[in-house]
């Protein structure tokens, strides 16, 4: 769970880094982008990897 959120905070701050830079807040990638974090955290979850 720890990563989860890890990986969803780093990636509100470059999304606000870069939209900062280039003034282009587009929410969709951000909406999309957390949306993939979320659901590629959870099929990873589901996968065992003991093989």
């Amino acid at each position: 769970m720890g990563a989860l959120v890890s990986s969803i905070i780093a990636f509100l701050v470059v999304w606000t880094g870069f939209g900062l830079i280039f003034n282009d807040f587009d929410e969709g990638i951000l909406i999309f982008t957390i949306a993939g974090i979320i659901t590629g955290y959870n099929i990873g979850k589901k996968i065992n990897y003991n093989m």
